[in-house]
This record gives structure tokens, sequence and C-alpha cells, in this order.
């Protein structure tokens, strides 16, 4: 495929941007009072009013016709066929087919994955609802880091916020001892359960805490006693058993399920953990839904190409380094954090699936926090710094909220930020020019049915299809991590490189000292 500059209908679309490079949204709005009827979409309980965005008809129609040339609709069709869209590893992207209940036959080499994803699953609840059941779990340290960790991560904290965990999750990613030692140290072992989560079981982080894990376990209860505390989700399952797993214990995904796309398999089940199965198999079914629509929708209606659209047209198009994510919910407060890995992993690359250079600008720099702190600390910049930064302001309502006046102050906060980036200062008001704010600033409002674990699941899908099509836009494979797993084999030539150095001796009798104190 041609590279995004190369494409005939690129170019057309970049002599738009300097017509409308001149127009500022405030006009745009006057001429059209109905633009935000007409600039939104609907899907799979999913809101998107886009309509203070730097585009108008000619514009918009446009870059759908860049979607149509970048053959975003053949390239979701290998998606959920299961092909090797994953080149660099000779791999599919099954991952949709972890939260499928089954309607849709995901296939694999021409063979059906969900049966074993079904019973796997079903496995995973079962052990669960077991040990939600004997109450001997009071705790759990979910060990693990990027994909292994983001996404358990951010469930469990959103949902903390609208109710109390039957257990307890403690996530432990950093090598950096000191987190995992004070952890440790408050903890009663006997009712405490470990999850080692690594895709290949070899990760250096991981499988090093792992170990000091098992050893305090160990000290606490005894060898055979610690292994029902242990608990491993990986792709390699062997590993597991051999490190000292207990079989029964050891629940899989594939290797066709990327790291920052495995919320949805036995990675997730911290969340079923600290709030049944029903919230885990709500989140999965949300997933679910934002998967029909991406699949099924026409391009024209279809809201993660809509989004990708938007993220290349001011990446590639303006020149916008980054990008920011304003939740208006502090339980989705790690969703900017989530986002980097998922898009920034995905998407930061500078060579095409071809190995050509992409001849542009790809993924932005994802940050961002939630609502309405932001407003008291970098929203100055949004707002009259010198960077354009396209926003997404995320809504998620939540009807059985004890307090409805917070309710309506976040909303209102939400939507008054959008206006003022895109509209700025009213031209007739009056005081010193440098309180002046020019907008013309891009916004996303992006509007959920509920806060809850099934519209949790719509929006985190909604951003994996997102990052999907703006790969396909740059001719990418979101896939793979090259960038990842360099720094992975370097550090292991460093640490050989340290091994039996003064310096080195010096500081693992420093640790070994802190963990026996």
């Amino acid at each position: 495929m041609a590279t995004l500059p190369e494409l005939l209908e690129w170019v057309v679309l970049s002599e738009a941007k300097h017509r409308i490079a001149d127009t500022d949204l405030r006009h745009l709005f006057e001429q059209d009072p109905k633009r935000p009827e007409i600039y939104s979409l609907d899907g799979a309980g999913v809101h998107i009013d886009f309509s203070r965005h730097r585009l108008d008809d000619d514009a918009l129609e446009k870059l759908w016709s860049v979607a149509r040339a970048a053959q975003i609709p053949e390239w979701t069709a290998r998606l959920y066929g299961g092909e090797k869209i994953n080149g660099t590893e000779d791999r599919a992207a099954l991952h949709m087919a972890l939260r499928g209940d089954g309607s849709f036959d995901y296939k694999f080499a021409g063979e059906s994955v969900m049966p074993m994803v079904l019973e796997e699953r079903q496995r995973l609840l079962d052990g669960v609802a077991h040990a939600r059941a004997e109450g001997r779990i009071k705790d759990v340290i979910c060990l693990g880091i990027g994909g292994s960790h983001l996404g358990p991560e951010l469930v469990v904290r959103a949902l903390e916020t609208k109710q109390a965990p039957q257990i307890r999750c403690h996530f432990v990613s950093n090598i950096d001892p000191l987190p995992l030692k004070r952890l440790m140290e408050r903890l009663d072992a006997k009712a405490t359960l470990v999850i080692v989560t690594s895709k290949t079981f070899t990760t250096q982080e991981t499988m090093h805490g792992a170990a000091v894990a098992r050893l305090w376990l160990e000290r606490m209860l005894g060898a055979e006693q610690a292994k029902r505390h242990l608990v491993a989700v990986t792709a390699a399952p062997h590993r597991a058993v051999e490190w000292g797993v207990p079989e029964r214990q050891v629940y899989r995904f594939w290797d066709w399920v990327g790291g920052r796309y495995s919320v949805w398999s036995s990675v997730g089940m911290p969340i079923a953990l600290a709030f049944g199965e029903d919230a885990f198999t709500d989140l999965l079914e949300g997933a679910a839904e934002m998967d029909a629509h991406f699949r099924e929708a026409e391009l024209g209606e279809n809201l993660p190409t809509l989004m990708a659209l938007l993220e290349v047209w001011y990446t590639s198009a303006w020149g916008a380094q980054t990008h920011a994510v304003v939740p208006y919910r502090e339980g989705l407060a790690l969703l900017p954090l989530y986002l980097q890995q998922l898009e920034m992993e995905s998407n930061g690359k500078n060579l095409t699936r071809d190995g050509d250079n992409v001849g542009t600008m790809t993924a932005p720099v994802i940050w961002g926090s939630s609502g309405t702190n932001g407003q008291h600390a970098y929203f100055q910049q949004l707002h009259q710094g010198t960077h354009l930064i396209p926003v997404d302001i995320i809504l998620a309502p939540d009807p059985e909220s004890p307090d409805a006046v917070a309710e309506r102050m976040l909303a209102a906060n939400a939507l008054a930020q959008a206006d003022a980036l895109a509209f700025g200062t009213d031209p007739d008001s009056t005081g010193p020019v440098t309180s002046l704010c020019p907008g013309n600033r891009p916004s996303s409002v992006i509007v959920l049915e509920h806060f809850d674990a099934k519209n949790i699941g719509r929006l985190l899908a909604l951003y994996e299809h997102k990052t999907f099509a703006a790969s396909c836009l740059w001719d990418v494979n979101a896939f793979d991590q090259p960038g990842v797993e360099i720094g992975k084999r370097l550090a292991k030539t460093a640490l050989k490189q340290l091994e039996g150095s003064e310096e080195a001796s010096q500081l693992a009798l420093r640790v070994r000292k802190g963990l026996r104190s």
C-alpha cells in the first residue's frame, strides 16, 4: 500500500486543511447552529460529539475518503478473520474473541477458537467463585507489568469508586523492591493470594517480584502450604508449572493475544475476584458490543474509525505532537496511563508494515488526568498555550451516585471546558489582553450511557479499535513492539555485566538485608 502522504486522497485533504486554517470554530457554529447534531455519532451505547473540531463538510467527506483509500474495511475484515496481520511475529490478533459469546465465530487457521476461549473463561469464573465463596482470601497481590497490569488495575480502581471490593487487589509492577516489601509487611500471608501474570512467564520484573513473594509465602506458611496461595496467568503454562505453581492454578491465554489487549482474558482475574462474575462478564459484554459496531458499521457511522481519522488529521496534517484524554470521572483516572501503552506502543512506529519510512508523524504522546483536577493545572496551557493539543473529554454519568449535585457539576464543567476550548473568550469581553483565550482548540466529547463495568468495556474497546484503525491509516503494525524488546535485551546484557562486580555485590547485600528486616 502507498504511504499516507502518497495517497491522492490525503493530498486533496491537505489542500482542504489550508483552507480551514483560516476559519475558526466560532464562525463554523455561526454558519450552522445545528452543527452539534450533524457532527455527532452514536454506536454501542457511546455518543461522540465531534462538532468542536476544525472540520467542515468538505473536509469531513475527504477524511472518510482517506479511510477508504487506506482500506480500513478490508483490514478490519482481515483482523476479524484471524489472518496473521502481525507480520513481524507471524501472529493473528484475535483479542476480540476473548470477550465473544459465540454469536460471532472467531477463527484462527480455519478453526474456531471460541470453544477453548469459553472453556477457559468458565474455568476462571469457577475458580473465582470458589475463592469468593470460601472466604479464605482477603487480599490479592497482582504481579505483572505493562499489559499484564494496566488493564486490570484500571478496571479495579474504577469499580472501587462505586463499591467496596469483596477481595482487595494490590498491584505491583515496578521492579523497585520497596512497594512489594511494604505490602508484604502489612498483609496476612494466610489470607493473601499472589497472582503472577506474564505472557511468556519470563518477564524479568514480574518474575523477580514473584520469586520474592513466593519466598515470603514459604517463610510464613511453609513450602507446601505456600503453593495454595500462588496463581499464574500466562500463555506459557508449562513454564508456570515448572516454576512451582500447581497446574490447576494456572490460567492461560494465547499468543494471538497481545499483552496490551489482554484484560479480557484470564489476565482480568483480579476484576472477577474483587467484584464477582457479573462485573467481569458485563465488562466483556460491553466490549463485544463495540466489537460488533466496529465490524458492522459503515465508514461514515463508525466510531473507532472516526476517532482514528481525527487523530491522524491533527497529527499528520496539523503537526500536533500530543493528545490529552480527560475523563470527568475519578474512577477513570488511570485511563490516560492505560492509553499511553495501548496507543504509543501500538503505533509509535517510523516504518510501515513493509519497512518503508511512514513519511509523516505517527502516534502522538497521550497524557491527561481526571477532570476537574486538570482544570486547575495544565488546562491553562490547553487554553492559551502555543501547542495544538486535541482533547478527548469523557463523560460517564452515574445515576446511582449519592450526590446528584456533584454529578451535575461534573457534567457542567466538562461541557463548559469543551466550549471554552472551542470558542475562547467572548469577543465583546473587557479586561487585559493577557486574559484573552483565543479558542479554536479542538476537542471531542465522548459520553457513555452509565459509569459501570459494561460501559468501561465499551470505552476500552472503542480505543482499541481506534488504535487499529489509525495503524491502517499510517500503514504500521499495531501489534508488535520492537522498541520495548530492545530495552529488555540490553537490560539482560547490562545485568550480566554487573554480576560479580563489587558495586553489584554491595547493592545485593543491602537488598537482602532489607528483605530480612
